[in-house]
C-alpha cells in the first residue's frame, strides 16, 4: 500500500533526493510501493540508542535498493532518530520510528523505559535516635525524573538533583527509635522499578554519665601526682573526667569505671574540688559533681624552743619544730592563737607576748592546721618558772653555764645544755635561769665544764650532767639531766668540780669533796692523777685522796686539784705539765704534793692550767701557766693590790677587795673582765659600774657576781647563755636587760646599724668587736643595745670596715660630736689612735648638725655649713688637698657652704645650699661625676647642672665588681633621682653595666625624696614614702623577695609600708615608719638587722623591741 500523506503528528523529516521522474524515480526504474521498518517493534532504556533498518519494495514485492531514506520520530520528547536510523531514548514513553522512501512511509513501534535505579551511598548513613527530622542525600545511578526515595518501602518527599543524586526529607518519627531503616529509590513505569535497599543505622544516643564514687576521695596536700578512679554508669570511650571543670587525661576501663591522671599541681594546697564526668554528644552530658577533698595534714610538734622561761619576763619568739606545717598553720598558746610565721614545712615561729608569761606555771603549745583535714597537734608543754626567790646568795660559774642558790636554797642554772649539766629538760641553751629538778634544799653548788654537783644541807652530794668519766659518782657512767646521788654515803662539807674546758666530746670531768672530818675524796677522770689516790685509773665512785691530811677547802682545775690545810698550806695533785702543782717540778703527781714557797693562804682558786691563792695579807700568788709563762712555784701577781677572795678560770682572774669592789685581769676577748672593753690586761682593772660584790665566780670566758644588795650580775661571753639575761650577746659590763623604743633616725653602715630614739637615746646592733656600739658589748648583738651615756643625741652614724674596725659617731642636739669604737687612722677624731669602748669627744670644740661615718673616718657638717673631716685619707676623701690622715677634724677646702654631706668608703660628696653637688676622693668608677676617672683631693663639681636636695656616696670594694669602685646618687629638688659610678652590679640603674661618669636619670616615672647607696645596691624613698631598690639582690638587699636576682630598674620593696627615712648599709638597708618603727632587710650576718637572728631577710623585718630596761625616759 502506498501512503500519500504524512501522519498528523509532528514529523522530523529527512529527505534524500536524486535524479528521476517527478515521483523520485528514474525513468525505467520500479516505483516504491511499500517500506518495511525492522524491527517492527522495539524497546529501550532512557539514554540508550539503537538502530532501525528501512527496506523499500516494489508493488511486486521486489526489494529496491539505492533509494534514499529519511527518518523521523513521532514523539521527539521520548526518542530521537538520526539520519542513519539510530534512535536514542530521551524519556520514558512510546513513539513511532518513521522511515520515508520516495514518499512512501514505513514505521516501527518504540517503547522507551525508565532504568531500574541503583544506590551507592547514603549521607548520612546513620543517625541518633530521637534527634529529629533531617535531609538524607542518596547517590547512585539511574535516578530519573519523578523518582521517589523510599524509607522502609514508604515514599518520602524527594528532590532529584541529577541522575546520580537525590535528597529526601526524613521525619522525626522515622528515627525515633534505635534500629535500622532500609532506604531504596523507585523509578516509575514504563520500565523503572525499585533499587536494592541500603541500610540506614539509627543508633542510640550516648548516655548521661553518672559518677558514683571516687577512689581516693581525699589526699593530703602535697605536690604529688596520683591516679583517680571514678566509678559510675554511662561511661563511654569519649567520656572525660573533669577537675573543677578542667579536663584531666582519662582512660576508659569499662562502662562503669574511668581513671584520670591528676597532676601534683592540683593538690598543692588544701581545698575541695568538684569532680565530674563529661560525655560529649550525641547524647551525653555532665554528671552531678562528687566532692574531692585536698586535706591539710595533721601537724606534729617535735620540739619547742625555748621550752622553759621565767615568769614576768619580756615577750619572746617561740620556735616550733615538727612536720606537716602549712601556710595557714597557727601556733596556739593554751588554745589561743598567736601571731605565727611559717618558716618552712617543719618550722614555725610565734610571737608570745609578755602577758602570756606573767605568772609561773606551764603553757600548752599546739599547732593547728585548719580544714579541710588538718587538726591539732599533740601538746608540747612550756614551763614558766617563777623567778628565783629574793635573788641568789651563791654562784658557781662553769665553762659555759652558771648555777646559783637562792635565799631559799633552791638551785637554778642557765647556759649551754648540750651535756645536760644544768637543766630539767634538754634545750641546747637556756638564756634565762631554770630551776634544777626536785625539791631539795641545797647548801652549796659546784660547776665543772659540763657537769654540776650540789650538797644538801645534810652533806649529801648529788650531781648531774655529763658522766663520760664517772664524774657524777653514781657508780655508772650515764649522763643525767636531773640530780643523781653520789654513792658511798659520805657527808661532805664542800665540793669542787673540774674537767677539761676546751674539749666538749671528752671532758675528763672529775669531782672532789671534803667530808665532815676534812678528808678529801675524788671521783671521775684520772689520767693525770687528779683523783689523788695514787693511781691513774678512773673511778665512778668516790675514792680517798692519799695521805692523812685534813683540808679546810678544796678546788678543782682542768686536770688537777688542790686543798688548803687548817694551817693555810696548799697541797696539789694531778697534771703538772705547766707547773700548776707548784712543787718546783713539772712532773705529774697522783698523790698530794706541797706547794712551795711557804705561803699561808686563806683561799685557793684553780683554772684550767693555773692555780692561785690569796694570802692572809691579801696578796695573790699564782703558779702554772701564769700569763703564758710556766711557773712551777708561786709567783706574786697583781702587785699593789690586796684581795679578800679570788676566782680564776685560767683565762682570766677576778678578785674582790675589802669593800666589795671587783677587779679583773687576764684574757678579755668577750668582755669577761667587765671593764667595758675587750682588750686583755696583765694587771687588775676595775669592773665597770661601781658595784659592791659579796661574791664572784669566773667561768672560762664569763664572770658572775652577787652584789651586797643581792643583785646577780654576769658579763662576758653570752653566745651559750651563760650570762642568764635572756639573750646570746656578749656583755662587756655587768648590766643589760630588755625594753621598748621608738626611733627618730637610723644609720646603716658596713655590718651594723645604729638609731636614735625620739628622746635622744642611742641604740646599736650587729657586730661590735671594737665596742663601736658604745654599749660596752662586743660581738653579734642580735637586738638593739643602748650606749651607757647615750641621751641627748640628734644623729648617729655607723662606720668602719672589717679591716679598719667598726666605730660609731654621733652629734648631740647641742651640736657636740662624739665617737667610739675602733680608731684606725684617727677615725674617732679625738686626736689619738686609741680605740675607745665609750664615747669620746671629737676634738676642736666644733658644733655639728650631723656627722657621717665612713670606712676609717668621718665628716661632720658644722652649724656654719662648713664640712670638716677626719680619719684615713689615702684617696683624698678628707678634701684637704693632700693624702695625710688626720686624727682631728680638718676643714674641707673650697669654702663651700653645704646643706648635707655623705661619706663613702673612698670618696665624699656634699650638696651646697644652692643645690650644687661636689665630690672628692677616689674616682676609679666615675663616682665623682666629673665625666672622667681622675681622682680629686679637693671638691669638684658634679657635671650636669642639676639642683640637688640630697646626696649619698656608697662604699666600694663590692664583691661583684673587679674594680671594687663605688657609686653616688642624688635627689634633685624636683624629686628626680640621678646616679653615677660603677654599674657592674646595676646599682647605678638602667644604663650601661660599666662605668657611668656623669649623672644618669634612674626613672622617668618616679619621683623620690631620699636615697641611700649601698655597695651592690641602691634604695630610695618615692615621694609617697614607698621604698624602691635596684641592683644585685645578693642576701636579699633589694627587699623584694628571693625570686629576684638582679634588677637595674627600681623595684618596690615588699610589705606595702611607707617610710619617712631610710639608710643603706653595705649589704643591708633599714627604714623608719612615721610611728618610729624600724624595719631592716638584707644580710643578717652578726645581727646587723636587729631582729634577734643572723639570717638574711629578703623582705623587711621589724627591728626587735627587746631593748634595755635602763631607758632614759
Amino acid at each position: 500500500m502506498r501512503l500519500t500523506s504524512i501522519l498528523a503528528v509532528a514529523v522530523l523529516t529527512v529527505v534524500v533526493t536524486g535524479c528521476g521522474g517527478g515521483d523520485g524515480t528514474s525513468p525505467g526504474e520500479a516505483a516504491v510501493d511499500t517500506v518495511d521498518v525492522t524491527p517492527a517493534a522495539a524497546s529501550m532504556l532512557v539514554g540508550e540508542s539503537r538502530g532501525f533498518v528501512a527496506t523499500a519494495r516494489s508493488a511486486s514485492g521486489q526489494v529496491l535498493t539505492g533509494r534514499s531514506t529519511s527518518w523521523s520520530s513521532s514523539n521527539t520528547s521520548v526518542a530521537t532518530v538520526s539520519a542513519s536510523g539510530t534512535t536514542t531514548g530521551i524519556a520514558a514513553g512510546t513513539s513511532q520510528v518513521v522511515a520515508t522512501i520516495e514518499g512512501v512511509v514505513g514505521q516501527a513501534s518504540l517503547t522507551v523505559n525508565n532504568p531500574v535505579p541503583a544506590i551507592t551511598a547514603l549521607v548520612p548513613s546513620s543517625g541518633v535516635a530521637g534527634t529529629g527530622a533531617f535531609t538524607l542525600v542518596v547517590t547512585g545511578t539511574g535516578f530519573m525524573p519523578g523518582l521517589v526515595v523510599r524509607w522502609n518501602g514508604e515514599p518520602r518527599p524527594t528532590t532529584r538533583a541529577s541522575g546520580t543524586e537525590a535528597s529526601a526529607t526524613i521525619g522525626a518519627a522515622d528515627i525515633g527509635v534505635a534500629g535500622s531503616a532500609q532506604v531504596s529509590v523507585y523509578n516509575a513505569a514504563p520500565g523503572g522499578g525499585s533499587s536494592s535497599a541500603l541500610p540506614f543505622a539509627i543508633v542510640a544516643p550516648n548516655p548521661v554519665p553518672v559518677a558514683a564514687t571516687l577512689t581516693p576521695a581525699q589526699v593530703i596536700a602535697a605536690n604529688t601526682p596520683f591516679t583517680l578512679t571514678v566509678t559510675g554508669t554511662g561511661f563511654t570511650a569519649a567520656s572525660v573526667v573533669r577537675w573543677d571543670g578542667a579536663a584531666r587525661p582519662t582512660t576508659l576501663v569499662s562502662g562503669t569505671q574511668l581513671t584520670a591522671a591528676i597532676p601534683g599541681t592540683d593538690v598543692v594546697s588544701a581545698r575541695t574540688v568538684d569532680v565530674t564526668v563529661f560525655t560529649p554528644a550525641p547524647g551525653g552530658g555532665t554528671s552531678a559533681p562528687l566532692t574531692f577533698t585536698v586535706n591539710n595534714p595533721a601537724p606534729t610538734v617535735s620540739s619547742i624552743a625555748p621550752s622553759v622561761t621565767l615568769a614576768g619576763g619580756p615577750g619572746f619568739t617561740l620556735t616550733v619544730t615538727g612536720a606537716g606545717f602549712r601556710s595557714t598553720s597557727v601556733v596556739r598558746w593554751n588554745g589561743a592563737s598567736r601571731p605565727t610565721t611559717v618558716v618552712s614545712g617543719s618550722q614555725l615561729t610565734a610571737m608570745i607576748p609578755a602577758t602570756d608569761i606573767a605568772a609561773f606555771g606551764s603553757a600548752n603549745v599546739t599547732v593547728v592546721n585548719p580544714g579541710p583535714g588538718g587538726g591539732t597537734s599533740a601538746v608540747r608543754q612550756l614551763t614558766i618558772n617563777a623567778p628565783p626567790a629574793a635573788g641568789f646568795v651563791a654562784l658557781a660559774a662553769g665553762d659555759t653555764h652558771t648555777c646559783g642558790l637562792t635565799q631559799t636554797r633552791q638551785a637554778w642554772c642557765w647556759g649551754e645544755g648540750t651535756f645536760l649539766h644544768a637543766f630539767t629538760t634538754t634545750p641546747p641553751v637556756a638564756f634565762a635561769p631554770v630551776p634544777v629538778a626536785g625539791t631539795r634544799v641545797w647548801g652549796q653548788v659546784a660547776t665543772g665544764p659540763y657537769h654540776t654537783c650540789a650538797l644538801t644541807l645534810q652533806g649529801a652530794a648529788w650531781c648531774w650532767g655529763s658522766d663520760d668519766n664517772g664524774q657524777l659518782g653514781q657508780g655508772a657512767m650515764i649522763d643525767r639531766p636531773t640530780p643523781v646521788a653520789v654513792t658511798g654515803g659520805h657527808s661532805f662539807q664542800v665540793l669542787a668540780a673540774g674537767g677539761e674546758s676546751l674539749l666538749r666530746f671528752h671532758t675528763y670531768g672529775f669531782t672532789c669533796g671534803l667530808d665532815r672530818q676534812g678528808k678529801a675524796w675524788c671521783w671521775g677522770a684520772n689520767p693525770s692523777g687528779q683523783l689523788g689516790n695514787g693511781t691513774l685509773v678512773d673511778s665512778h665512785t668516790a675514792v680517798a685522796v692519799a695521805g692523812s691530811r685534813v683540808f679546810t677547802s678544796i678546788a678543782a682545775g682542768d686536770h688537777h686539784a688542790c686543798g688548803l690545810t687548817p694551817a693555810g698550806a696548799a697541797w696539789c695533785w694531778g697534771l703538772n705539765m705547766n707547773g700548776q702543782l707548784g712543787d718546783g717540778t713539772f712532773d705529774n703527781s697522783n698523790v698530794p704534793v706541797a706547794v712551795g714557797g711557804g705561803h699561808v693562804f686563806t683561799s685557793l682558786s684553780l683554772g684550767n692550767r693555773e692555780s692561785c691563792g690569796v694570802t692572809v695579807a691579801g696578796a695573790v700568788y699564782c703558779w702554772g701557766a701564769v700569763d703564758l709563762i710556766f711557773r712551777h712555784t708561786p709567783i706574786a701577781v697583781a702587785a699593789g693590790h690586796t684581795f679578800v677572795t679570788l676566782a680564776t678560770s685560767g683565762n682570766h682572774r677576778c678578785g674582790l677587795k675589802a669593800g666589795g669592789a671587783a677587779w679583773c685581769w687576764g684574757g678579755n676577748l668577750h668582755g669577761e673582765l667587765g671593764t667595758g672593753g675587750v682588750g686583755s690586761s696583765q694587771v687588775p682593772v676595775p669592773v665597770a659600774g661601781g658595784h659592791s660584790f659579796a661574791s664572784i665566780s669566773t667561768g672560762y670566758q664569763h664572770t658572775c657576781g652577787i652584789t651586797a644588795g643581792g643583785q646577780t650580775l654576769c658579763w662576758g661571753l653570752g653566745s651559750e647563755g651563760a650570762l642568764g639575761n635572756g639573750g646570746a650577746a656578749n656583755r662587756l659590763i655587768p648590766t643589760l636587760v630588755t625594753g621598748a623604743h621608738n626611733f627618730a633616725s637610723i644609720s646603716a653602715h658596713w655590718s651594723r646599724t645604729c638609731a636614735v630614739t625620739t628622746l635622744g637615746a642611742a641604740w646599736c646592733w650587729g657586730p661590735g668587736s671594737d665596742g663601736q656600739r658604745g654599749d660596752n658589748v662586743s660581738l653579734n648583738l642580735l637586738t638593739p643595745a643602748q650606749a651607757p651615756t647615750s641621751t641627748g643625741y640628734a644623729t648617729l652614724a655607723a662606720g668602719g670596715h672589717v679591716f679598719s674596725g667598726p666605730f660609731t659617731c654621733a652629734a648631740t642636739s647641742a651640736g657636740a660630736g662624739s665617737c667610739w669604737g675602733s680608731n684606725i687612722a684617727g677615725s674617732l677624731g679625738n686626736g689619738s689612735l686609741n680605740a675607745s669602748e665609750s664615747p669620746v669627744d671629737v676634738a676642736g670644740g666644733l658644733a655639728f648638725t650631723s656627722i657621717e661615718a665612713a670606712r676609717a673616718g668621718a665628716c661632720g657638717l658644722a652649724t656654719s655649713g662648713a664640712a670638716w673631716c677626719w680619719g684615713a685619707n689615702a684617696t683624698g676623701r678628707l678634701g684637704t688637698g693632700n693624702t695625710h690622715d688626720s686624727s682631728v677634724p680638718v676643714a674641707v677646702v673650697g669654702g663651700h657652704v653645704f646643706r648635707s654631706i655623705s661619706a663613702g668608703t673612698w670618696h665624699t660628696c656634699g650638696v651646697t645650699m644652692a643645690g650644687a653637688a661636689y665630690c672628692w676622693g677616689a674616682n676609679d668608677g666615675g663616682q665623682l661625676g666629673t665625666g672622667t676617672l681622675l681622682p680629686s683631693l679637693t671638691p669638684v663639681p658634679v657635671i650636669g647642672g642639676h639642683v640637688f636636695a640630697s646626696i649619698s656616696a656608697s662604699g666600694g670594694e663590692n664583691i661583684l665588681s673587679a674594680g671594687g669602685s663605688g657609686h653616688t646618687c642624688g635627689v634633685t629638688t624636683m624629686g628626680q633621682l640621678y646616679c653615677w659610678g660603677d654599674n657592674a652590679t646595676s646599682a647605678v640603674g638602667p644604663g650601661p653595666t660599666g662605668l657611668v661618669t656623669t649623672p644618669m636619670l634612674v626613672s622617668n616615672s618616679l619621683t623620690f625624696s631620699a636615697v641611700g647607696a649601698g655597695e651592690i645596691h641602691t634604695c630610695a624613698l618615692a615621694a609617697n614614702g614607698a621604698p624602691y631598690c635596684w641592683g644585685t639582690n645578693l642576701f636579699g638587699v633589694l627587699g623584694a623577695g628571693s625570686g629576684l636576682t638582679v634588677s637595674a630598674q627600681p623595684v618596690v620593696v615588699s610589705g606595702g609600708r611607707t617610710y619617712t627615712s631610710l639608710s643603706v648599709g653595705r649589704y643591708h638597708a633599714c627604714a623608719l615608719t612615721a610611728s618610729g618603727e624600724a624595719f631592716c632587710w638584707g644580710n643578717g650576718h652578726r645581727g646587723r638587722l636587729g631582729n634577734g637572728t643572723v639570717g638574711d631577710q629578703f623582705t623587711p623585718t621589724p627591728v626587735s623591741t627587746a631593748l634595755s630596761r635602763r631607758r632614759p625616759w
